[in-house]
């Protein structure tokens, strides 16, 4: 798994051309709590992201490597 950390208030954006309709990822909620959601996307080409969202900060874990195009916006690599 890839880790990404992204501070709260700061954006970031997957680029996921690969699908085409939201309606066709899995989405989970593995835990919630007060101060931390935990969640898990599977997209329908096994692309799989989880976030864990804290209080002051963000944790992304992804079966793919991403690829920082700037501006908070990232590509899935191949």
């Amino acid at each position: 798994m890839y880790q990404y950390i992204i501070k709260t208030g700061d954006k970031m954006t997957i680029d996921t051309p690969f699908c085409k309709s939201k309606s066709d990822i899995k989405e989970e909620i593995i835990s919630r709590s007060v101060d931390c959601t935990h969640m898990r996307m599977t997209y329908p080409n096994g692309f799989i992201v989880e976030t864990i969202a804290l209080l002051d900060k963000t944790i992304f874990e992804t079966n793919r490597e991403l690829i920082d195009n700037g501006n908070g916006h990232f590509t899935v690599s191949d």
